[in-house]
């Protein structure tokens, strides 16, 4: 995954997150995505780490 695909992916779950309406599904939307992000990382045996200096959300 690229980096300007992950930006896309948080920029539209940070849009759904400040909608008032679906403020309780999105939380576990949230929460599901960044699991497989991690999976991700973790399948791959990839050296970075989302979240870090060298992750994806620099």
């Amino acid at each position: 995954m690229t980096k300007e695909f992950t930006q896309t992916i948080t920029f539209r779950l940070r849009k759904a997150l400040e909608n008032k309406e679906l403020a309780t599904g999105n939380g576990f939307l949230f929460r599901f995505v960044m699991q497989i992000f991690h999976f991700i990382t973790f399948f791959l045996k990839n050296t970075k780490e989302p979240f870090t200096l060298q992750g994806y959300f620099l």
